[in-house]
């Protein structure tokens, strides 16, 4: 790629103290990257570790959705289940491993029933500690967060490389010109540099399928979902502060029957994530609050599902941010 060779020709032409600063940038990406690829990859084989664990026949004793409003998972799955190893009865309440919660009530909610009392399940033991089981594991879509570090990685060693790598020399010792290979000449990249837009544009496409496609077809569906009365038993507002700024999002929790049964929801909306605007949001749940009772919208093929406002709005759009990381890994690398 020619880019990349004029941008490789521009760092060997730095003087020295521009090289040493550009070598310690690049260093503390490649160092960040990969302190953060060692630490998934301890966490991801300790997961890995209660696949090869015993499958044993366990009883559901209870099992509820535990509430604790204002933090960053507040519900959670708090199950007690029995089983029996070597003739000695073992009580466990570990769901999964590592397990911290969710913001999703209706998913704990979902495996609340799932595990009904005295319902028949699987567990999985440590064989060497059968005190210590778990009821389900972990997904294995946690793998994928390890592309994660990749592009620090990437960044960082595509700089080194094009600082430091050493040019042919001619017979009289003199450094000569880097070639353009045929390859380079017919558009194709450095392997450092493919790794780098490739993974650029994947991030950037998964990233925007989930926050901008992913909600916008949900409030296309939702668009037939069954109106439906509901009481609001909680909302608030969640400030998340970040370095520069601070966003907001509206934090609710409402109950619903539907069909015969009891449900509890906590979608306000199909909008991920936060923004700016506490005063619009404010007014919001404090209207909640004050109403109580009001109506959602349920889907009819999952009751589990509902929210309270099935709109597109702007804050939305948003989500189309990461479509700047595609483009720089799709324009770059091809």
């Amino acid at each position: 790629m020619r880019v990349g060779r004029r941008h490789a020709k521009s760092f060997r032409e730095m003087g020295v103290g521009a090289k040493v600063f550009m070598t310690i940038f690049a260093l503390v990406f490649v160092g960040a990257g990969i302190a953060v690829l060692v630490l998934m990859l301890s966490d991801l084989g300790q997961t890995a570790d209660t696949y090869g664990w015993k499958e044993k026949p366990c009883r559901i004793l209870s099992a509820t959705v535990g509430e604790k409003t204002r933090t960053d998972n507040p519900y959670r799955l708090e199950v007690l289940y029995e089983y029996d190893v070597a003739g000695r009865r073992h009580i466990c309440d570990v769901y999964m491993r590592d397990y911290r919660g969710t913001d999703d009530y209706s998913e704990a909610l979902r495996a609340a029933h799932h595990y009904a009392p005295g319902t028949e399940a699987t567990c999985y033991v440590d064989p060497s500690d059968p005190t210590r089981g778990v009821l389900a594991h972990e997904t294995a879509w946690k793998g994928f967060m390890l592309l994660f570090p990749i592009p620090f990685i990437a960044v960082g060693g595509g700089i080194l490389y094009a600082l430091w790598r050493p040019r042919k020399k001619r017979p009289d010792g003199s450094r000569a010109p880097e070639p353009i290979s045929a390859k380079a000449k017919k558009g194709g990249a450095t392997r450092w540099l493919l790794v780098f837009f490739a993974v650029f544009f994947v991030v950037g496409v998964v990233a925007t399928y989930f926050a901008f496609i992913r909600p916008w077809q949900r409030i296309q569906d939702a668009k037939g979902w069954a109106e439906t009365p509901c009481r609001v038993e909680y909302a608030w507002i969640e400030e998340h502060a970040g370095e520069d700024s601070t966003t907001y999002s509206i934090e609710v929790l409402f109950a619903y029957t539907y069909d015969g049964g009891d449900y509890k929801s906590s979608w306000y909306s199909f909008a991920g994530g936060s923004s700016s605007g506490y005063s619009g949001k404010k007014a919001v749940a404090d209207r909640l609050l004050r109403e109580r009772q009001t109506v959602c919208f349920v889907n009819p093929g999952d009751p589990y599902e509902a929210v309270l406002d099935r709109e597109f709005t702007s804050e939305m759009w948003l989500g189309l941010i990461p479509v700047a990381f595609a483009l720089v890994g799709g324009i770059g690398g091809f």
